[in-house]
């Protein structure tokens, strides 16, 4: 399965380099992963949420209602 990963470069809590070497490390193994870096801190970017949307219905096959 896809992975995506979100991670605000200004995120005060957890680094964002940690989210690039997740990255890394799925890929490694063989993993399909994408970090989608964000302007912010550790809460998602509302402005996002069409992107995450698409991501998951692409994921589970379904249809919006």
């Amino acid at each position: 399965p896809r992975v995506l990963l979100t991670h605000g470069r200004e995120d005060p809590v957890v680094p964002f380099a940690a989210s690039e070497r997740l990255q890394q490390l799925l890929q490694g193994a063989g993993g399909k992963a994408e970090l989608l870096g964000f302007s912010g801190g550790h809460s998602i970017d509302p402005a996002l949420f069409p992107q995450l949307r698409t991501f998951l219905q692409d994921q589970l096959g379904a249809a919006p209602a």
